[in-house]
């Protein structure tokens, strides 16, 4: 009865938070405990109990932890693990009521979509294989049932205010495609400073709806109205898409579109990743936009994170994100991305005769650069 009071408990925890619930560890005492004992929320003057009736009364009796016979070995990385766990303040513990001793607990989080990745990059550099197979295993658990594609779990919550981040459907492609007129054109710096950005040009709705389809794309709604607040659009692409822009530029009869379209060649083409890396494609995090009145609430993020989780989950070895904004490279930088090719505008002058640069973008936009993230590269190779 004690262990399912544990339990249930945990279970009523309200996660409101970015990511979805994960009840990580629960563990109980060996020896006989005495009644009636209390299950409170875990404190931070009760983590150093927690941690040694983790070293007493889990590790040693946990399945793979035995298998790999981690369980009796002190690892100061369980310790710190665990710490961070009970930082998010969602675990409970029992105590005897007499002594106050802990004497059980169940340490919950929140775990995220990108997080099976960052298990993989910390099980590498771990110093022994057995480390490594056990945090490679967790990560494998964390991946295997598809909840976030199942369920559309990754939340943003702000004040009152709440998104999901969900995957765009058919049915959103045409709204996605009128939003950004209103809020991607006329703040994207290459589109603005050619004059593009305000007046209707059916070319931009054409190529918007076309990666659409490609159904790699994901948008954050509000939940109480359903309204899009953000959306990142996300495609595939191939060493031939620089040669499709050049033919673009030459047919259009628009001089503000040919540039734009030599530009989008040369961008494609200047870090030389299909060569670098081996690949005859790329997942690319291409258009990036949030609402005006939904700016500075972590929702521009959110959906760089999710991009980068479907990309991972999709067995990309390399991910792009051509930052043409300053907010965008904040973002990459934030995420840890590697920058590889950086474009000041005021140095691309396109086939110009007289040198003169093509953009000149409003502040404080000053280049593009090329971000990567290379999550499977090493594992696939």
């Amino acid at each position: 009865m004690s262990f399912l009071s544990l339990v249930s408990k945990s279970l009523s925890v309200p996660i409101q938070n970015v990511k979805t619930g994960c009840r990580r560890n629960i563990f109980w005492h060996r020896d006989p405990i005495p009644d009636p004992f209390t299950i409170i929320r875990a404190r931070k003057e009760d983590y150093c109990d927690v941690i040694n009736l983790l070293w007493k009364s889990y590790y040693p009796d946990e399945p793979t932890f035995m298998a790999l016979k981690l369980g009796y070995m002190y690892q100061p990385v369980f310790d710190e693990l665990a710490y961070t766990y009970l930082e998010d303040g969602l675990s409970y513990v029992a105590k005897c009521s007499f002594t106050y001793e802990v004497v059980g607990g169940c340490i919950n989080t929140v775990c995220s979509p990108w997080e099976p990745n960052d298990m993989d990059r910390f099980a590498c550099k771990l110093p022994s294989p057995e480390l490594q197979h056990l945090y490679q295993f967790r990560a494998y658990v964390q991946r295997a049932p598809c909840l976030w594609e199942k369920y559309c779990t990754d939340k943003i919550f702000e004040g009152n205010k709440s998104c999901v981040v969900v995957r765009a459907q058919p049915q959103d492609h045409t709204c996605i495609a009128e939003l950004m007129w209103k809020y991607y054109y006329p703040f994207e710096p290459t589109v603005s400073s050619l004059g593009l950005g305000e007046k209707f040009n059916p070319i931009f709705d054409e190529h918007a709806l076309r990666d659409l389809a490609e159904n790699l794309s994901v948008l954050a709604k509000c939940k109480q109205t359903g309204n899009i607040s953000g959306v990142c659009i996300n495609v595939s692409t191939c060493p031939w898409d620089a040669d499709n822009y050049e033919k673009l530029a030459v047919s259009s009869a628009c001089p503000q579109l040919r540039k734009l379209f030599k530009f989008y060649a040369y961008l494609h083409r200047a870090p030389c990743l299909f060569e670098k890396y081996g690949v005859d494609k790329l997942y690319e995090m291409k258009t990036m936009f949030v609402r005006t009145e939904d700016r500075n609430k972590g929702i521009g993020r959110l959906l760089l994170e999710s991009s980068l989780s479907l990309g991972t989950r999709r067995r990309y070895k390399v991910i792009r994100c051509d930052a043409t904004s300053i907010y965008t490279d904040r973002l990459c930088t934030k995420l840890k991305m590697k920058m590889v090719h950086d474009i000041p505008y005021c140095s691309y002058t396109g086939d110009d005769p007289e040198h003169t640069p093509v953009f000149k973008a409003p502040p404080p936009h000053t280049g593009c650069r090329v971000f990567i993230d290379t999550p499977l590269y090493e594992y696939n190779k």
